[in-house]
């Protein structure tokens, strides 16, 4: 007699159990046995973002020496990995559609949140520079109130492509809400921020905007410090951003 025993290991439980047919019983087979069958599968067990658990079925008894039940194996592994492959492919597409901005398609605030911590983490821990800029378009409610929203979201979008265009390609860009981003620049002095940012500010002057056709940006910099959390470096770039804004705009300040 076969005996099939399922033992589902949970990550987050950590337990095991025993999966019994509708009349309460343990699953068995009626065959008659030939010789000793292992057959193991692996497959995803929950997908929340990522996969929390893992179900690991083992069959272990005896099976006829046929073709037939080769083939049976075969199609069920086959079947088994093919499902495996797709739920992988849905966990990276759930991934990025968590991380992503809808609009311009670039970092959403939650995902700079999730990058930037371990940025400053390893700028504390490796004694390295590391600074972040915060950029607002100038003026942009006049741009909603005068032509509307979806020219204001057209706008945004294009805003993204220059900026992503302006800086390295170890830069990190984000949209933080409304018509403001933010640009981490890992390893950058605050000399070498105020260069990026100003490289951005002057693409965003230059460039020919849909309907609006001109725009300019305000932009606050600031460098990591020893002591500093994602909070205080992001409070910094705000209050610059502010005296950029103040001093008349499209310019930089930090």
């Amino acid at each position: 007699m076969d005996h099939t025993i399922i033992e589902t290991m949970g990550i987050r439980s950590g337990k095991g159990m025993f999966v019994r047919d509708h009349n309460g019983r343990n699953c068995r087979h009626s065959s008659v046995p030939a010789r000793p069958v292992v057959t193991w599968f692996r497959a995803p067990w929950t997908l929340i973002r990522r996969l929390v658990g893992a179900a690991r079925g083992e069959t272990i008894g005896q099976a006829g020496n046929s073709v037939a039940d080769a083939r049976l194996y075969e199609t069920l592994e086959e079947q088994v990995e093919e499902r495996t492959n797709k739920l992988k492919i849905a966990l990276v597409e759930l991934e990025r559609l968590a991380s992503t901005d809808k609009l311009t398609g670039i970092y959403n605030r939650r995902k700079l949140d999730e990058v930037a911590k371990h940025e400053v983490e390893r700028a504390k821990r490796n004694r390295q520079s590391l600074s972040l800029l915060i950029l607002d378009i100038d003026f942009f409610k006049k741009v909603n109130d005068t032509w509307g929203h979806p020219v204001g979201d057209e706008i945004l979008s294009e805003v993204s492509r220059v900026v992503q265009a302006s800086i390295r390609s170890t830069d990190i860009l984000a949209r933080w809400g409304g018509e403001e981003f933010v640009i981490l620049a890992p390893e950058t002095s605050l000399p070498d921020a105020r260069a990026i940012g100003e490289r951005i500010r002057a693409a965003i002057k230059a460039h020919r905007f849909p309907t609006v056709e001109h725009l300019t940006a305000s932009l606050g910099v600031a460098e990591y410090k020893p002591g500093d959390t994602l909070g205080s470096l992001i409070k910094r770039a705000d209050d610059a951003l502010y005296q950029a804004k103040r001093a008349g705009r499209d310019g930089v300040r930090g």
